[in-house]
């Protein structure tokens, strides 16, 4: 009995709403957001079939004299792992309020995102002719392949990083640092790779963190919950997984 009480007082302290997090509606989101997401392809694909000059151009110097790092390969292609470690910390932690308000973040951004491709379509444009040898060169290759040149704002890479490291911070993770740095690193890879121009993670990174806001305050609208209730925000200090 001992245990069982202490249990719930950390869970009361934690002040998570604990719900299951694998339900329906979670399901739907995430659908949602995939088929969103993947989107890109054919919205920012039509300007590049029909040669369209970028809508606008988000180069600086800086991106001229960054270097072509193949290495950073595998940091870039980690943001499905750090996307999927944000939904088990979800599921871990019992909380679908917060689940929902991820996917949903993830869905305005890539609905927001999706308008960009479609309407004001950019290209990275400064790419070198060759992407180098060996296993890192030949995953550089198949990233510039896969993606293409065009879409180059808002980045997908940038804002999905973005948006789990605000996740974490607000389900007040004692990871939240590690994926702090997780995020950051897959967003200068974007530079290294000759994926983004440093100005499409300037954009990207508020533009995401803003969906994420923004969804947050719709659903606990919706759920006429008081700010921080349906994501599962300490509301007193402790420490959280």
């Amino acid at each position: 009995m001992a245990g069982s009480s202490d249990g719930g007082g950390r869970a009361l302290a934690s002040g998570v709403s604990r719900t299951p997090a694998l339900t329906p509606l979670n399901f739907i989101l995430l659908f949602v957001a995939l088929v969103t997401a993947n989107l890109y392809t054919p919205l920012a694909g039509w300007a590049e079939r029909l040669h369209l000059a970028p809508a606008f151009n988000e180069g600086l110097g800086v991106d001229r004299t960054l270097p072509l790092v193949p290495q950073l390969a595998p940091v870039y292609l980690s943001l499905y792992a750090i996307i999927l470690v944000t939904v088990i910390a979800y599921v871990a932690r019992h909380d679908g309020s917060g689940l929902t308000v991820f996917l949903l973040g993830m869905t305005v951004f890539a609905c927001v995102s999706d308008l960009f491709f479609w309407l004001a379509p950019t290209a990275f444009t400064i790419r070198p002719p060759s992407s180098g040898a060996g296993l890192f060169g030949e995953l550089t290759r198949w990233t510039w392949g896969t993606v293409g040149a065009y879409g180059a704002f808002p980045s997908g890479h940038n804002g999905l990083a973005a948006l789990c490291a605000v996740a974490f911070f607000v389900m007040g993770s004692r990871w939240k640092w590690v994926v702090l740095v997780w995020a950051a690193a897959i967003c200068v890879s974007t530079w290294l790779l000759k994926e983004h121009y440093v100005l499409d993670t300037v954009g990207s990174v508020p533009l995401a963190i803003g969906c994420f806001y923004l969804a947050r305050w719709g659903w606990e609208s919706a759920a006429g919950r008081s700010p921080g209730a349906a994501t599962g925000a300490p509301a007193t200090k402790g420490r959280s997984a």
